[in-house]
């Protein structure tokens, strides 16, 4: 109870009955005695003219639930210099001062007077109940039971006579018969034959003894350690180590390993099939060829296609030589480069390491390769394409009918050729296989090819409509110009994807055989 002149006094928010306070309760929590709402005590000034009736209870603070129950109210002896809260309305972290409890304070933010609460109470640190009590202690080297510090129990291997499963037996089971787990055959128990351990050291007096008498004179130094010699007198002083560390480190050789095989992807005929074509190499021989392509295609249609007569008939002929000549350098200059691009990207490579040269005469063997493919290819296309005429097809299904069998054949003779080493190896029964045991990507792969040469033949039927001439003797420069590299541009892709296939093929067919010949 406080005293009767006790100034400080605060109002219940419930039932507006007015209690006495005491100073050291504001900021606590109270119970209202008349209506028994619970509520944070905000202290206020009692006038002169105001009194509080002695009879009346005096407000009790609590803390907690558990005090509100006894009436004890709980004191730190010891606080801090502020107290950190959040407004009710906003949320915003405001900072006072410890003695400003009780105190209405506005918010910064939104204005909101809140009433200073005390600082919680700090919480008691928890003991983990493992802590306490009795406690493991560990052994000392000498100090374990005896069980522990016994030898483990002798074994002796014994064979099944029947099955040869090795079983193991102890002392007391020696002269028993063991059963076999396997077999279930019975088995003597023998013991175990112990052989006499032989030191690895040398018996005294049998030692190898060296016989300085006996030693073998210096071995002559060789001609290229006197010239260095020589060399080194002939410098200064101040420069033999530099010398010596020049001549060590030219001595030592630096052995590179080959960078391992890259990883096949999961599909390399979609994932990563265009970036050996966007490179520097492949562009440059596609703009050289494409200019040449163009040449030969304009001397050609001018030999051909032109329309002369008398003595400038002659030129033809002139056209014809010059057009040919500039096909076979094409040819020398192509057929490296498409076998290049068959043969590193089958190793997973998605540049030309070793890209041949402009005019590879060097390269024979790939050319070869790729002349008796086309060659194949070509025969196999005019028949196919003849036997489409005598059936009364329409000369553009003829013509895409010899198209779709070069797309067929040129591909495998070329990879066959390649598979069996040999230019005249167009047809390899390994790669035959392969289209068996691999028929989805070699699907997927002439799916590709007769998609490019669809888009091919389509640009060069929107070019050959643009022939406003109306003569039929004459091609157009959008054809002569605008297709050449179209094709070439097909042809390079078509061949990357060749690569890629081989790819496939050698990690998952080629190197299986291979190793079951080896075995």
């Amino acid at each position: 109870m406080a005293s009767t002149a006790s100034s400080h006094w605060t109002a219940c928010p419930k039932c507006g009955e007015k209690l006495a306070v005491r100073p050291e309760h504001v900021g606590k929590r109270g119970k209202c005695q008349k209506c028994g709402e619970v509520f944070q005590i905000a202290i206020h000034t009692k006038s002169p003219a105001e009194t509080v009736n002695p009879k009346k209870p005096e407000l009790i603070a609590t803390k907690d639930a558990h005090s509100q129950s006894s009436g004890q109210i709980s004191e730190t002896p010891e606080h801090p210099a502020t107290v950190t809260f959040s407004c009710l309305l906003c949320q915003t972290r405001i900072t006072v001062a410890y003695s400003r409890i009780g105190h209405t304070v506005a918010c910064p933010d939104c204005g909101r007077k809140n009433v200073v609460p005390p600082p919680p109470a700090p919480k008691k640190s928890v003991v983990p109940a493992a802590m306490t009590g009795p406690q493991y202690e560990l052994w000392g080297v000498d100090e374990g039971p005896n069980a522990a510090r016994a030898k483990p129990p002798r074994l002796h291997p014994v064979y099944c006579l029947t099955c040869g499963t090795l079983m193991y037996a102890r002392d007391e089971h020696i002269g028993k018969k063991l059963k076999c787990p396997d077999c279930g055959a019975l088995t003597l128990a023998t013991p175990r034959e112990e052989k006499a351990q032989q030191s690895v050291l040398v018996p005294d007096g049998e030692e190898y003894q060296v016989d300085e008498t006996a030693t073998p004179p210096r071995r002559p130094a060789s001609m290229a350690q006197v010239l260095e010699a020589e060399n080194a007198e002939r410098l200064n002083l101040s420069q033999i180590p530099a010398v010596t560390a020049a001549m060590a480190a030219r001595q030592k050789e630096v052995y590179v390993p080959p960078p391992p095989r890259p990883k096949r992807p999961r599909n390399p005929l979609i994932t990563g099939a265009w970036r050996m074509i966007a490179t520097q190499e492949i562009i440059a021989r596609w703009i050289a060829l494409s200019i040449l392509a163009g040449f030969i295609t304009e001397m050609l249609s001018e030999a051909l296609l032109s329309p002369m007569q008398g003595m400038v008939e002659a030129l033809k002929i002139v056209f014809a030589a010059v057009g040919v000549v500039l096909g076979g350098i094409w040819l020398f200059m192509a057929g490296p480069l498409l076998v290049a691009i068959v043969g590193e990207s089958g190793d997973g490579n998605d540049e030309l390491h070793q890209p041949p040269s402009m005019l590879a005469f060097d390269c024979l063997g790939e050319l070869f390769s790729v002349v008796m493919a086309g060659t194949i290819a070509g025969v196999l296309a005019l028949g196919a394409g003849e036997l489409a005429a005598r059936a009364g097809l329409p000369v553009p299904a003829c013509i895409a009918t010899g198209i779709a069998v070069v797309v067929l054949v040129f591909p495998f003779g070329l990879l066959s050729t390649l598979l069996e080493g040999s230019p005249i190896g167009v047809f390899s029964p390994r790669l035959l296989t392969s289209v068996g045991k691999l028929f989805g990507p070699w699907l997927l792969f002439y799916f590709e090819s007769f998609l490019l040469a669809a888009i091919v033949g389509g640009v060069a039927w929107l070019l050959s409509s643009q022939n406003t001439s109306g003569s039929s003797r004459e091609l157009p420069p959008t054809i002569v110009w605008g297709l050449p590299p179209l094709v070439l541009a097909a042809l390079l892709i078509d061949m990357r994807l060749l690569g890629r296939l081989a790819w496939w093929i050698s990690d998952s067919i080629l190197d299986e055989d291979d190793d079951q010949k080896e075995k």
